[in-house]
C-alpha cells in the first residue's frame, strides 16, 4: 500500500510543480525530499493481492521482519551507534543500506508507510528497563511528535475515528494517533533508531485497514491521504534552522546540539547546517564542540497563523550559531566578551531541509 502512495505522491509533485500550484512551488523549491518506494522487494514479491490480513509479505527473503533488525538504542545500555553495531548481530542488508542513507544525508523528519489498520504512531516504540504493557514510552520531543501525528491524523477522512477499521473491533485509537510503546513495545525499530541515533523524527503511518488492497482501490487510499502527506511535507519548515560557524565565520561541521531540558542531541551537517522542527515557544539551544566554549542562548520560535499553507514560511526561524574557540578566549580574556553569538542572523544558503519517506513492506501492523 505504502510503495504505491508514495509512486502517486511522486506523480503529484512532478504534475502540479509544472502546473504552478504555489504550495507545491514552495515545497520541492526549499525542501529536499528523498523517497523510497520499497524497503523490502522481498516481501512484495510474496504478498498476495488482495490479502487484507495475512503476514505473508511482512519478512524478507531471510525471514527477517526489517523492523525489528536496527541497531537498538534501549538493549545497548544507551550506547552509541558504533558501540551497538559491533554488539549486533550480522544485519540484513536492506537495513544496513538505510543505516549507510541515514548516516550520509542529515534527515530532519522521515515517515514509514504500511498497510493493516489505520493510526498515526509515534516514538518510542521501546522502553529503558523492563517493558510493561500498554505503557506510553515519550521522547524528549513528544510536544512536536504529537502534533505532526494529529496534523495527519486530523486531515486524513477516517483515521481521526476511534475505530476506522471494522475487522479490528478490539483496536480503539483516540483521534486517530498512539504511541508506539502505548500500542504494543517492540525493539530494534527504525523510528526509535532514527530519533535517537540521527535525531530524525519518524512517524510510522498505517494508512489503510488492507495490508494489499486491490489496484482499483489505490486511487482512493491516495485521495484520503494527499492533504495529510502535503501538510505533513510543510511541518519540516517549522522550528529553527541556521549555521554553525566560529568567531571568523567560517562553518563547523559534527557540532553537538541540543536543546535544554530536552535529553537528545543532533549533530549540524558536514557543511555546518542544522535544523530542528520545533512548535512555537522560548527554546534555550546549546552546542558544543572540543575546543570551543560551550554555546547557549534563548530563541523564540514565531507562532503561525491558523492557515498553514499561507504562513507556513513565518514559523520557520533563521539562526546562526557562533562559537568561541577556547584559545581565542584565553587571549583576550581581559576585554568584553564577543556577544556575536547571541546576534540573531539572516541564513541565506540552508534553505534545503531533508525529508525521508520510507515503505517498510506490507505490515499488518508496526
Amino acid at each position: 500500500m505504502g510503495r504505491e502512495i508514495i509512486l502517486h505522491l511522486m506523480e503529484h509533485l512532478v504534475k502540479e510543480y509544472i502546473r504552478g500550484d504555489p504550495i507545491i512551488r514552495f515545497i520541492l523549491d526549499n525542501t529536499r525530499i528523498h523517497l523510497l518506494p520499497n524497503m523490502n522487494p522481498d516481501g512484495s514479491e510474496l504478498a498476495v493481492e488482495g490479502n487484507c490480513r495475512s503476514g505473508r509479505g511482512r519478512n524478507n527473503i531471510n525471514n527477517h521482519d526489517l523492523n525489528r533488525q536496527f541497531p537498538d538504542f534501549f538493549r545497548h545500555n544507551r550506547s552509541h551507534i558504533p558501540i551497538a553495531l559491533s554488539t549486533s548481530q550480522s544485519m540484513d542488508p536492506e537495513v544496513q543500506a538505510v543505516i549507510d542513507w541515514m548516516s550520509s544525508i542529515p534527515f530532519v523528519m522521515s515517515l514509514q508507510l504500511h498497510g493493516g489498520n489505520m493510526v498515526a504512531n509515534y516514538p518510542y516504540d521501546s522502553f529503558f528497563g523492563e517493558i510493561t504493557k500498554n505503557e506510553p514510552a515519550l521522547t524528549p520531543d513528544n510536544d512536536m511528535f504529537l502534533h505532526l501525528a494529529l496534523t495527519y491524523a486530523r486531515l486524513h477522512p477516517t483515521m481521526h475515528l476511534k475505530r476506522p477499521c471494522p475487522s479490528n473491533t478490539n483496536l480503539e485509537f483516540d483521534q486517530g494517533v498512539i504511541n508506539g510503546a502505548a500500542w504494543y513495545a517492540f525493539s530494534g525499530g527504525m523510528a526509535d533508531y532514527n530519533y535517537l541515533y540521527h535525531g530524525c523524527l519518524e512517524l510510522t503511518l498505517e494508512i489503510s485497514c488492507c495490508r494489499y488492497p486491490a489496484p482499483e482501490l489505490i486511487a482512493q487510499h491516495w485521495k484520503e491521504n494527499q492533504n495529510a502527506l502535503l501538510s505533513w511535507l510543510q511541518q519540516v519548515h517549522r522550528g529553527i534552522k541556521g549555521f554553525v560557524l566560529d568567531e571568523t565565520g567560517s562553518r563547523l561541521a559534527n557540532v553537538s546540539i541540543s536543546l535544554a531540558y530536552r535529553n537528545v542531541s543532533f549533530m549540524s551537517s558536514a557543511r555546518g547546517e542544522y535544523w530542528r522542527v520545533l512548535l512555537p515557544g522560548m527554546y534555550y539551544i546549546e552546542a558544543s564542540k572540543d575546543g570551543y566554549e560551550q554555546f547557549r542562548d534563548r530563541v523564540k520560535v514565531p507562532a503561525s497563523s491558523t492557515q498553514l499553507e499561507s504562513s507556513i514560511f513565518e514559523t520557520l526561524l533563521e539562526y546562526n550559531i557562533t562559537l568561541q574557540s577556547i584559545q581565542n578566549d584565553k587571549v583576550g580574556q581581559d576585554e568584553e566578551p564577543n556577544k556575536s553569538s547571541a546576534v540573531t542572523l539572516t541564513c541565506r544558503h540552508c534553505t534545503n531541509l531533508c525529508i525521508l519517506f520510507v515503505l517498510v513492506f506490507f505490515l499488518f501492523c508496526k
